[in-house]
């Protein structure tokens, strides 16, 4: 692009040459570089070809037809960043579990968490999230939040987790005074 005229001039086959970019200005959308964002009406928008499956800041692409030129997707949301608030002690003597957690502003209206235990699939949940019954070992909980969007949900890619063990001791029991029968 051209900054002073505004104009894509392109480079090679694919590109679009001779129209204004209609892009943003240079600025944080995620990621770890300043990018510009596609505005609506941009000739960028659905008009890459054989793109990666993400954009420089995580969100999933393509979020129309087709993948938008450039570094960023416009329309698609950068993933959110899920935490965990509260959790069981790392040693616990208890098989009884609550985790509460939340996510960055990347969150979006209508989005959600899934939660899973140990080796399980990710299944929708709520926060607080409470397990019982939970048997003696190494235990560990996942969480991520997901951005619901169309057509492709945006999942934190790397969730909270957050392992502690269980020991939980069976009572003793004691004989006092043993009778002899």
């Amino acid at each position: 692009m051209n900054p002073l005229a505004g104009v894509c001039t392109g480079f090679g086959a694919g590109n679009i040459t001779g129209v204004p970019a209609a892009l943003d200005a240079l600025a944080d959308n995620g990621g770890p570089t300043l990018t510009h964002m596609p505005l609506g009406g941009s000739p960028a928008i659905n008009a890459g070809a054989n793109c990666a499956a993400i954009d420089q800041r995580g969100a999933n692409r393509p979020f129309g037809a087709s993948c938008d030129i450039g570094a960023v997707e416009n329309g698609a949301t950068k993933p959110p960043n899920t935490f965990v608030t509260i959790a069981p002690p790392i040693m616990s003597s208890s098989g009884d579990a609550t985790f509460e957690f939340g996510a960055d502003i990347n969150l979006l209206p209508g989005g959600y968490f899934e939660c899973r235990v140990d080796t399980g699939f990710f299944t929708v949940c709520n926060s607080p999230y409470s397990i019982s019954g939970i048997p003696n070992g190494l235990h560990t909980f996942d969480v991520r939040a997901v951005n619901a969007g169309v057509p492709n949900a945006t999942p934190d890619p790397t969730h909270a987790s957050y392992t502690w063990l269980v020991n939980v001791q069976l009572p003793s029991i004691s004989i006092n005074n043993p009778s002899v029968n």
